[in-house]
């Protein structure tokens, strides 16, 4: 699309996130690489930030991960089987970030 306030075409926006399961350590040491290579000044991360906006949700479940668990947060639950219909009391870091992407969702198309 267009942005019409600077007559400039919208970059694409790409979301990254990690640690839905408390138990996906690796996939911190992902997200941390892909930050540090982003942010490189190297002419490959330049081009790709200036073509793209890239958001990073490095940690889906904190409380279960600091609680130790391998799959559930905080109150039991496994995150990934409540994407659909997310409650603001029991899986709040999906409800807000499924409030962040769903506006880029429509505007990509």
């Amino acid at each position: 699309g267009i942005n019409a306030e600077y007559g400039q075409k919208q970059k694409r926006v790409i979301f990254i996130t990690a640690r839905v399961h408390p138990g996906e350590s690796p996939a911190s040491y992902v997200c941390e690489g892909l930050m540090e290579y982003l942010l490189e000044d190297t002419p490959e991360a330049k081009a790709l930030r200036d073509h793209i906006v890239f958001k990073f949700i490095p940690m889906l479940n904190p409380d279960g991960v600091a609680l130790g668990n391998y799959r559930c947060s905080l109150m039991g639950f496994d995150l990934n089987r409540h994407w659909t219909d997310p409650s603001r009391w029991a899986h709040p870091t999906l409800e807000a970030t499924k409030a962040l992407l769903l506006p880029h969702q429509l505007s990509s198309i």
